[in-house]
C-alpha cells in the first residue's frame, strides 16, 4: 500500500513547512502568532516522539521556511505585486537554506529556545488557554504579500534531492501554513504544485496539504463574520469561505493532496470524520483543531519504542 513505509533511522521521514508571513489580510487578528504556535507544537511532538535512550534519534528531517515578499499598496490602495525574483524567506533553523532548508531532528532539538508561551489546549472540550513553558524555533516576521508560486517553485529543487537520497522512504509531507491573499496568482499555481506533487519515493508521491487558522477573533471588528471552519473537503462546494477569500480557497483546493488511505486509517482512530475523496486542507479552524491533522499525518516509526 502507497504511504505505508515505516519512519527509519536509513529511511527517514520529512515535514517541510511553508509559513505565510502576510500580515496584510486582517493584521488585527493574532492569526500569526496561532501559526507559529502550531508549528511549534507539532516540531515538540515530534521531538518526543523520536526520543529513545535519553537522545533525539534522527528519525525525521524537518525544514520550516518564513515566506513574503517586496510588494506594497500604493497611493489609491491597490495591491502592487513584488516581481516573481523579490521572494523574501526566513530560514528557522540554524544552517539552513534555500539550497539545504531541512535538519535532522538531533540537530532540531538544539535550536530551540525555551519560552513562556500562551497555547490552547483542549479541556473537557473546551479549547481554553494556558501559559507554559516550551520550545520555540518558528516566530512571525511580519511581511506583506503571499508568494506562493515563487516559493513552491523555490523548495522544488530541495525536495527532489531529498527524494533522490532517500528512495524508500515515505515521502514529505509539505504543509502551507496560510493566511490567503495569494500575490502570484498570474503564475500557473497548479503546474507547479503539481511539479511538487509529482517527486516520489518508492513509497509515494510528495503530498502537500494546506492550513488556515482564523486566530482569537473575539476582540475583532470582524467577528460577526466568523464562518465554521472547512475540514478535509472533497469538492470546491464543501468550501466555507468568505468573499474575496473564496477564490484563493478554490485556488488551493486545485493545488491540495488528497489523503491517502493509510492517513485516513489514522484519523478515523482519532475519531476525524474523512471521506475517501477527503483533500489534505484545513480553513478557518482552530489551532486544536490543525494540531489534531497534522499529528494524524505523522507516519509509524519502525522502533515501536517510540510510539
Amino acid at each position: 500500500m502507497p504511504y505505508s513505509a515505516d519512519v527509519s533511522l536509513d529511511n527517514p521521514g520529512c515535514f517541510l513547512f511553508l509559513v505565510d508571513q502576510c500580515a496584510n489580510i486582517l493584521p488585527e487578528h493574532p492569526i500569526q502568532e496561532a501559526a507559529v504556535d502550531v508549528v511549534n507544537r507539532f516540531v515538540d511532538l515530534l521531538v518526543r516522539r523520536c526520543l529513545h535512550g535519553g537522545e533525539v534519534q534522527d528519525y525525521f528531517d524537518i525544514g520550516i521556511v518564513g515566506f513574503t515578499d517586496l510588494g506594497f499598496l500604493n497611493q489609491d490602495g491597490d495591491w502592487v505585486p513584488a516581481n516573481d525574483d523579490d521572494l523574501a524567506i526566513t530560514y528557522t533553523l540554524p544552517g539552513t537554506n534555500l539550497e539545504q532548508p531541512f535538519l535532522p531532528m538531533s540537530q532540531v532539538v538544539d535550536a530551540a529556545v525555551m519560552e513562556e508561551r500562551k497555547v490552547s489546549q483542549n479541556q473537557g472540550g473546551d479549547t481554553v488557554e494556558v501559559t507554559q513553558q516550551m520550545p520555540v524555533w518558528l516566530r512571525f516576521h511580519e511581511g506583506t504579500g503571499t508568494p506562493l508560486w515563487a516559493m513552491l517553485k523555490a523548495v522544488e529543487r530541495p525536495l527532489a534531492e531529498w527524494v533522490g537520497r532517500y528512495p524508500n522512504s515515505h515521502p514529505p509531507i509539505v504543509i502551507i501554513v496560510w493566511e490567503r491573499g495569494i500575490s502570484d496568482v498570474h503564475q500557473d499555481l497548479s503546474t507547479q504544485a503539481e511539479r511538487i506533487k509529482s517527486l516520489r519515493t518508492m513509497d509515494g508521491n510528495v503530498l502537500l496539504f494546506a492550513v488556515d487558522l482564523i486566530g482569537d477573533l473575539s476582540n475583532s471588528p470582524d467577528a460577526t463574520r466568523h464562518i465554521s471552519p472547512t475540514m478535509f473537503p472533497e469538492n470546491e462546494r464543501d468550501l466555507k469561505s468568505l468573499e474575496p477569500r473564496h477564490e484563493d480557497d478554490a485556488l488551493m483546493f486545485g493545488m491540495v493532496s488528497a489523503l491517502p488511505e493509510t492517513i485516513r486509517q489514522r484519523a478515523t482512530r482519532l475519531e476525524i470524520p474523512v471521506d475517501d475523496n477527503s483533500r489534505g486542507m484545513v480553513l478557518n479552524a482552530q489551532s486544536v483543531e490543525v494540531a489534531r491533522f497534522l499529528s494524524m499525518c505523522i507516519p509509524g516509526l519502525s522502533n515501536p519504542n517510540l510510539h
